[in-house]
């Protein structure tokens, strides 16, 4: 404190001791718009959902559909890609509005979700990877998103340059180089136990996250959590400055 005004100075090793009871410190929390709980600070709180998801194997996932559950499911699943299957081809039509798959009439595009009458289709990727943790294997189904990232490409600028090399001869049964280069690769994907899974012999799960790093890819932090986040930051510099103080 210097002339009535506090300043804030710590170091890297300074302990933080945190004391919402100090008068000093409530001041400082509510000109600055921080709330406090008696519980976890609720930063954490607002993604909870996201981070509580269990890690399961594809053995555990296999027994869930078997025991006849019936009921929706998401959970994480480390596993590693072994192959892919070409037998659906790695790419689909889909509708730039709404990403859903187009159906063809004889002088157009459909698409049986949106309303406009002219439809502009965009390739994107739809990729069955082989997976296998442990010693069991399973079919996880990667869509657009999420195939972009790891690829670091597009469906459409795949189709580009399969046109400029190979013409209309293009075969959708042949997989990209770039898609290959997945196979070999150990990720954490988060997939869904949908209810058709309960309904079906043969087992695909779709892949609604998915990550190289072994952690959840979470979607970018909001303005408003940032903008706490900081304020925290200021808060336990100041009880820094009520320790020393002190």
């Amino acid at each position: 404190m210097f002339a009535g005004s506090l300043h804030l100075n710590s170091s890297g090793s300074t302990k933080i001791f945190i004391d919402n009871n100090l008068e000093v410190v409530q001041a400082f929390m509510k000109r600055m718009g921080i709330e406090t709980t008696d519980g976890p600070s609720k930063i954490v709180e607002e993604d909870k959902n996201k981070l509580h998801v269990e890690m399961w194997t594809i053995e555990e996932i296999l027994q869930y559909v078997s025991s006849g559950a019936d009921q929706e499911k998401e959970v994480i699943c480390r596993a590693k890609v072994i192959d892919i299957s070409s037998r659906n081809g790695w790419k689909y039509l889909g509708c730039g509005s709404c990403s859903h798959k187009l159906g063809r009439s004889e002088t157009s595009l459909i698409c049986n979700n949106c309303p406009q009458k002219t439809i502009i289709g965009v390739a994107r990727f739809r990729i069955e990877l082989v997976v296998e943790s442990g010693d069991r294997t399973t079919t996880f189904v990667l869509f657009d998103r999420d195939a972009k990232k790891v690829t670091h490409t597009t469906a459409e600028e795949i189709t580009a340059l399969e046109e400029k090399e190979e013409g209309n001869t293009q075969d959708n049964q042949k997989v990209p180089k770039c898609l290959l280069d997945i196979i070999g690769k150990t990720m954490d994907f988060q997939v869904k136990i949908a209810k058709y899974n309960f309904e079906t012999s043969f087992q695909a799960f779709t892949v609604t996250r998915i990550t190289k790093e072994n952690s959840i890819v979470q979607p970018e932090m909001d303005g408003n959590i940032k903008k706490k986040m900081e304020k925290l930051v200021l808060l336990y510099r100041l009880q820094v400055l009520v320790v020393k103080l002190v």
